[in-house]
């Protein structure tokens, strides 16, 4: 609760770590892109943490409005295991609700998911035999270059 302190400085996390600087950035910046993937039909900790932290620090207790009152346009792109029919059946509804939470950045929001990613590059290495390898391959090596490109229109898009 430090941060909410009378005379706080607003938008900065009190706590001075490692990811301090970053939420600085963040709020400093014109762009972000984030990524992370859907492991248990969820972002990952880090992302969870990533997001309290910069929620937190811009969140007024007096009336939970937002003290940020610049504009960060946002990339977020979410890689998976799960085939798109699979994203859509189970996980796209809630995912659109965490792309929602960089509202509080008052910026543009794209939101891009991979689907059916290549998870590594031997499958053979792992205990993953519930997946055709080279199933996985010939999808990759289908998709990937329009996830690329689709990537490089997000940039664009949102003007780097």
């Amino acid at each position: 609760m430090l941060c909410k302190r009378k005379n706080a400085e607003r938008c900065h996390c009190y706590w001075k770590d490692d990811l301090s600087p970053i939420i600085d950035k963040v709020f400093n910046a014109d762009n972000l892109i984030i990524g992370t993937p859907i492991y248990l039909g969820r972002p990952t900790r880090q992302y969870f943490a990533f997001m309290e932290r910069l929620h937190f620090s811009s969140l007024s207790y007096d009336d939970y409005s937002n003290y940020f009152t610049g504009s960060v346009n946002v990339g977020m792109f979410v890689t998976m295991n799960a085939t798109e029919d699979i994203y859509n059946k189970l996980y796209k509804d809630e995912f659109e609700k965490y792309k929602e939470e960089f509202q509080i950045l008052n910026g543009k929001i794209v939101y891009y998911p991979c689907y059916n990613t290549l998870q590594v590059a031997d499958y053979s290495k792992f205990n993953m035999s519930s997946f055709d390898e080279n199933k996985k391959k010939a999808y990759h090596d289908k998709q990937f270059p329009k996830d690329l490109e689709k990537a490089y229109l997000i940039g664009k898009e949102l003007g780097f």
